[in-house]
């Protein structure tokens, strides 16, 4: 039997949408989040749930800012022979970039830039990155459930770690400063 990982089965309908025939995806899904967050919340309201019931508002408040903060975070990543394309499938930030691999300067992979004591209370405990380089213009891709490598134990087929090694592959660059 085979292991389970998750996916976004969004980024492969826009990868067959836009006619890419060969390619590597590396996904960010915002599923494993929700998945993390809907335990953690199980959890906390089993626990101390009844404190919880006076404070219907605020709580759905803070569940809409954590579900925003995950879904602004979360890019996947397409590795096509000539282009990279970066993807936030999640709404209201969905947008698609697109980047020819010969305008590349390089790509750093960092995990520095999110504070973590804000990110915390929403389950989001990495600020794992992809900046792209291209004609001096730097922007910053935020890959949170884009995992790293854990021998086994990953939630998700191809890590950040295969996305360096896929960039390399490719003649580009790769500043990888994680550990």
């Amino acid at each position: 039997m085979g292991r389970f990982y998750f996916k976004d089965k969004r980024v492969d309908r826009l990868a067959r949408k836009k006619g890419y025939t060969s390619y590597e995806i590396f996904y960010s899904p915002i599923s494993l989040w929700i998945s993390y967050y809907i335990s953690m919340l199980f959890i906390t309201i089993t626990s101390i749930g009844f404190f919880f019931i006076d404070y219907w508002l605020e709580c759905a408040i803070f569940l809409l800012s954590a579900y925003l903060a995950a879904a602004y975070l979360n890019h996947s990543f397409i590795v096509t022979q000539d282009k990279l394309i970066i993807v936030n499938t999640n709404f209201p930030f969905t947008k698609t970039t697109v980047y020819n691999l010969s305008e590349i300067e390089d790509i750093d992979i960092n995990k520095s830039g999110l504070i973590p004591g804000l990110m915390f209370p929403f389950f989001i405990l990495v600020g794992n990155y992809v900046r792209v380089n291209a004609h001096n213009k730097s922007k910053r891709f935020y890959c949170v459930c884009l995992q790293t490598e854990c021998y086994d134990e990953n939630h998700t087929a191809k890590t950040i770690e295969d996305l360096t090694n896929a960039l390399g592959n490719q003649g580009l660059i790769v500043h990888f400063e994680l550990y």
